[in-house]
């Protein structure tokens, strides 16, 4: 029975202690993200989301796609090589930024669609948004990330973010910038 209330309160304590974030001292308040970190694309931001596919539901105008498209980056570096699918085909290639410049190296999409073999797609809007606001200090969680290519944004899809209470964000390994950060009483959540 003893050892049951020790776990017990052990249990407790870690649970507090994930949950807790990182303190300013008072009771109950914690230091939190007061705003999402959108950031452009570049060889760090790409780094982050490595392997993470984004779906776009009706397509990317400028990819000349029009049903559901995956984008996903498959390596890091200077130029991060890149897939992108949909029912219309499928290309590979190496990503090179000031904009989004896809260089097609393998494709099956038609000689004529902007994603066949050995052409390039420039894309000028091209940028993360992760949901950082809410999220605490201190603690690894999960949270909604966003692909925005031209004028459209992908679907949600999940990375681990952790912050600084100096707010410096890292996703999935990599610091990819800084948010604006208060204290609140919250747990953090990042929806």
């Amino acid at each position: 029975m003893k050892l049951t209330k020790i776990l017990t309160a052990s249990a407790m304590a870690v649970s507090g202690a994930l949950l807790g974030g990182c303190s300013d001292g008072t009771d109950g308040e914690v230091i939190a993200a007061t705003t999402n970190l959108v950031v452009p694309a570049n060889a760090t931001t790409v780094a982050s989301v490595k392997d993470v596919p984004y779906v776009f539901a009706s397509g990317v105008a400028e990819l000349g796609t029009a049903t559901a498209t995956t984008v996903k980056f498959t390596s890091a570096g200077a130029a991060p090589a890149f897939s992108i699918s949909s029912s219309e085909g499928a290309a590979t290639g190496a990503t090179t930024f000031g904009s989004c410049i896809f260089t097609v190296v393998t494709s099956t999409y038609p000689a004529i669609h902007p994603l066949a073999q050995f052409k390039i797609v420039r894309i000028a809007n091209c940028g993360f948004q992760f949901n950082t606001a809410g999220v605490n200090a201190g603690i690894s969680i999960p949270v909604p990330s966003f692909f925005g290519l031209g004028s459209v944004n992908s679907a949600s899809a999940p990375v681990s973010v952790v912050m600084t209470d100096t707010g410096s964000v890292t996703v999935n390994g990599t610091v990819v910038g800084n948010v604006t950060v208060g204290v609140t009483g919250g747990t953090g959540g990042g929806g």
